[in-house]
């Protein structure tokens, strides 16, 4: 008997230690089970450069990223913004266009940057995540009067991107494209976590299968964007606004 009830007491006690390490482990919010995670490059290199050389300079001005969320901003999304002025500039190159910057804003620019520019580009970006989808389920512990919240579903993305071409000394704006992202959607991993007001930055952050699954998905759109990118950026076009640029210059008194 007395055998019996040590081995009922050493059955409690590995019970209690799976549950406890269990539990902790999803306290963090991390899965189970280690999966890659995989970043997306948001790299383009143009794959054609037009013949010739054009006389506009453009100067490249960083993207303005627009997002619904509170500070921090989700890195994902950061990078995708800001990945695009360099590309930019190796549009304007392949385009024939002379480059200046790019510079991080339009403040950065001094008065001879301003002053030997034709034209600016930069672009707005807007991302907007639906978590309309997801199910967050309080999952109750046995052992204590607490517990988790375990979150579970598909988030989808979707979002804009302006482009925009502005004159350079008043940074008037003389032209616009939109180019829109098509829905994303992307399966979460179900997890735990402990506290209830889960955040796009919180999946992204611990799910790897599902940051590499949005990642790799937004990284395709990304390459779409900037072909469309290059292909509204026609010198034939921009000689007329670059024209239309010069007239308000010097009509501008400074």
């Amino acid at each position: 008997m007395k055998n019996f009830s040590n081995i009922k007491w050493f059955l409690h006690i590995c019970i209690i230690s799976v549950v406890c390490v269990f539990i902790g482990a999803c306290a963090t919010g991390r899965p189970s089970e280690s999966v890659q995670r995989i970043d997306p490059s948001f790299d383009y290199n143009p794959s054609e450069t037009t013949a010739g050389k054009t006389n506009i300079t453009f100067a490249v001005v960083g993207s303005q990223f627009e997002a619904p969320f509170d500070s921090p901003r989700v890195p994902l999304f950061e990078r995708f913004s800001s990945n695009m002025a360099d590309d930019f500039a190796e549009i304007i190159t392949a385009r024939g266009y002379t480059l200046r910057g790019p510079f991080r804003t339009f403040d950065e620019m001094t008065f001879i940057d301003k002053d030997n520019s034709n034209l600016i580009l930069t672009a707005k970006v807007e991302l907007k995540p639906d978590l309309s989808q997801t199910e967050i389920v309080f999952v109750k512990n046995l052992l204590t009067a607490g517990g988790t919240w375990r979150i579970s579903g598909q988030v989808i993305v979707t979002g804009r991107i302006s482009l925009i071409v502005s004159e350079s000394l008043t940074n008037e704006k003389m032209w616009t494209k939109s180019v829109n992202i098509r829905p994303i959607t992307a399966e979460l991993t179900p997890m735990r976590y402990a506290l209830s007001n889960i955040t796009i930055e919180d999946t992204l952050k611990n799910d790897d299968k599902f940051y590499t699954s949005l990642g790799l998905k937004l990284d395709r759109q990304y390459h779409e964007i900037m072909n469309r990118t290059y292909g509204y950026l026609d010198p034939r076009e921009m000689s007329l606004i670059s024209k239309q640029a010069a007239e308000l210059k010097k009509r501008k008194i400074f």
